[in-house]
C-alpha cells in the first residue's frame, strides 16, 4: 500500500504477468467488424489464430480481409451454429 490511508495508487500493480497461455488463442470474433480484438492480441504480442469471424456488413468483412488477410465471408450471427 502508497498511503497511510491504504488506498492503492499505480505504482502498486505489478507489470509482470499473472499467467501464462501455453498454446495460441483460437479467436473467434463476434461482431467483428475491422477486427479490434485481433488488433490488441496483436499490440499484445499475443500468440494466436483467427478460427473465425462474424460479421454482417460486407465492407466491414472485406475491410477485415484486407487487415488480417484471411479469406472470411459476411455471416448472420443469427446463422451460425456451433459443432
Amino acid at each position: 500500500m502508497s498511503d497511510l490511508f491504504g488506498q492503492m495508487d499505480i505504482f502498486d500493480f505489478n507489470a509482470k504477468p499473472r499467467f501464462k497461455i501455453d498454446k495460441p488463442i483460437r479467436l473467434i470474433e463476434c461482431f467483428a467488424g475491422v477486427g479490434a480484438f485481433s488488433m490488441a492480441l496483436i499490440d499484445l504480442g499475443a500468440d494466436f489464430q483467427i478460427h473465425r469471424m462474424v460479421e454482417i456488413d460486407k465492407y466491414a468483412v472485406d475491410s477485415y480481409n484486407a487487415i488480417h488477410g484471411t479469406n472470411f465471408e459476411p455471416a448472420d450471427i443469427q446463422e451460425v451454429r456451433g459443432g
